[in-house]
């Protein structure tokens, strides 16, 4: 709009400077002044129009810079929108793959308390008879999940530690069976650590009843015990 109405502007400039030159001077006249004299006259002419395009020029320039500042304030505003929507893309992935982690983690712990339940009944058995185990089982199957760890730990800790040592040493498969044990409560708590980063699953597992079996037959065989949570026990009557 501005360089339309200059451009008009400088018609009618021009327009009146022939207008002026053919009522007052004559284009006659004007032809006969010396050199000097039609520069003198095209300079006095012309600079109020160079004037006014320098002008011109200063605004266009300034809106120029104006619609440049507001392009990179949009670039600004669509790259800070692209970036806000990435991170929580990313967000969304990670939190999909950490469920994804967490119920692959849950279907495997399962299994692994599964056979914790048969090892600790195993253990139970040896320390306490098969008719202890056979109704600490039917306690069990009636909903009462911990029941194995909890009789286990409580018919060996802590007046029975030498006597349980001596007993699961007589067989093979008794000593294998609190090594198992151990391996696998390891197993669920290092992998409670990739599928639970926050450590709450890892926390859970150590304070239950399992947990506390763990701690025990580890002092039994002598294994290191890798609680990070849990306090860990220096002697037997410590177990609790």
């Amino acid at each position: 709009m501005r360089t339309t109405t200059a451009f008009i502007v400088t018609v009618i400039w021009l327009a009146a400077g022939g207008f002026y030159i053919f009522v007052w001077t004559g284009w006659e006249n004007l032809l006969a002044f010396t050199p000097n004299e039609i520069g003198d006259f095209l300079a006095a002419f012309f600079a109020p129009l160079a004037f006014f395009w320098v002008i011109v020029g200063y605004f266009q320039q300034g809106k120029e810079l104006s619609l440049q500042r507001e392009e990179l304030k949009l670039q600004r505003e669509e790259t800070s929108r692209l970036a806000d929507q990435a991170e929580r893309q990313a967000a969304a992935i990670s939190a999909n793959e950490l469920h994804v982690r967490r119920d692959t983690f849950l279907r495997i712990a399962e299994m692994i308390i599964d056979e914790q339940v048969t090892l600790a009944s195993i253990m139970l058995g040896v320390i306490a008879g098969n008719e202890t185990v056979k109704l600490t089982r039917e306690q069990f199957g009636q909903g009462d999940n911990y029941i194995i760890f909890q009789e286990t730990v409580r018919h060996i800790f802590p007046e029975n530690v030498d006597d349980f040592r001596n007993k699961i040493s007589q067989r093979a498969y008794r000593s294998k069976t609190v090594s198992r044990f151990i391996y696998n409560f390891e197993r669920l708590l290092n992998e409670s650590d990739e599928a639970d980063p926050d450590g709450l699953l890892r926390n859970q597992f150590e304070e239950s009843p399992i947990g506390t079996l763990y701690a025990g037959v580890c002092l039994i065989e002598g294994w290191e015990n890798i609680f990070k949570f849990r306090e860990i026990p220096d002697g037997p009557d410590k177990i609790f």
